[in-house]
């Protein structure tokens, strides 16, 4: 009985901070040598891969909980910068893949808009989790590019790319099936 009520209490605690234990099934990087972070709110596991260059940061990840795998490259640029993608193409387990298109929210449109191959940013790098006028923040672009299902590693060359017309190599990142148990937002 004791044993029972230490599981509500638990429960209970973890709801009003507006999370719960759930299983999750995602891809982490293997020894990725870069900062990793958890998914919304930081919560969850430590599957995504932060790249800074400055003041441009890009996320790389692979979506987690589908069927069908995804490679996600998320890139924030402030005002005063721009990334220029030099190729369309992405080395996923040596195979020649099509990157997909860069993607950005266009408040106009209401909806993400395809754009590039130069992104140029707005906004300003600074962090903050509450934001009222999203203008402030820097410009987000998302790349997404599908995965061959069903395999249990990814190695992924980034596309080489121009950081404010400076020629950058970007890392090759391999990522592994893993799952485990993690608090996980509601709320958020």
């Amino acid at each position: 009985m004791g044993m029972i009520i230490r599981v509500i209490l638990i429960a209970s605690v973890g709801l009003l901070a507006g999370c719960v234990m759930a299983p999750v099934h995602y891809y982490e990087p293997v020894d990725p040598g870069y900062k990793t972070i958890g998914g919304p709110c930081g919560a969850g596991p430590e599957d995504r891969v932060v790249l800074e260059y400055g003041e441009i940061t890009l996320q790389v990840f692979i979506e987690r909980e589908t069927d069908r795998p995804a490679l996600l490259i998320g890139i924030d640029i402030p005002d005063g910068h721009f990334v220029t993608l030099l190729t369309d193409q992405v080395l996923i387990n040596g195979e020649s893949r099509d990157l997909g298109p860069a993607r950005a929210w266009n408040a106009a449109q209401a909806a993400l808009v395809t754009v590039g191959p130069e992104l140029v940013g707005s906004g300003e790098k600074k962090f903050r989790w509450i934001v009222s006028d999203t203008s402030v923040l820097p410009r987000h672009f998302t790349i997404e590019t599908p995965l061959p299902p069903a395999l249990d590693v990814y190695r992924i060359q980034l596309p080489a790319i121009l950081l404010d017309g400076e020629p950058t190599g970007l890392p090759e990142l391999t990522f592994r099936k893993a799952s485990g148990l993690f608090s996980t937002p509601i709320n958020c």
